[in-house]
C-alpha cells in the first residue's frame, strides 16, 4: 500500500469520527440524524467525484456552492448549536479548533 492511501484513509477516519461525535454531542432526533447524514454524504460525494471527475472551474464552484447551501439548510439546527459551542470556547481553543479544521481540509485537498 502506498503512503498516500494510508494517510487518506486516516484523514477520512478522523472526519468520520468528528462527524459522529458532532451527531452524538447534539442529541439528534431520528429525522435530524437523517438530515445530518444526508448532508455529510453530499459533501463526501462531492469530494469523491471531484477527485475522480475533472469539473471545469465554473461548474466546480457552482456545485460546491449548491452542496454547501443544501447541507447548511438540511442541518441548520446542528450548525447553530455548533456555532454557539464554538463561540463559547476560550480564545486559545477557538484558534486551535480553527487551525485543526483548516489543516485537515488542506490535507484532504492535497491527498485527494
Amino acid at each position: 500500500m502506498s503512503y498516500t492511501f494510508i494517510i487518506g484513509i486516516s484523514l477520512i477516519a478522523i472526519l468520520l469520527y468528528k462527524f459522529f461525535e458532532c451527531a452524538r454531542r447534539n442529541n439528534l432526533k431520528k429525522l435530524e440524524k437523517i438530515k445530518f447524514v444526508v448532508s455529510g454524504l453530499l459533501i463526501a460525494a462531492f469530494i469523491a467525484t471531484g477527485h475522480f471527475l475533472s469539473y471545469p472551474d465554473s461548474l466546480y464552484w457552482f456545485i460546491f456552492s449548491a452542496i454547501i447551501i443544501l447541507s447548511v439548510s438540511l442541518s441548520s439546527k446542528v450548525f447553530r448549536n455548533e456555532l454557539k459551542r464554538y463561540l463559547s470556547l476560550s480564545q486559545k481553543d477557538k484558534i486551535i479548533n480553527a487551525c485543526y479544521y483548516v489543516l485537515l481540509l488542506a490535507c484532504i485537498n492535497i491527498f485527494f
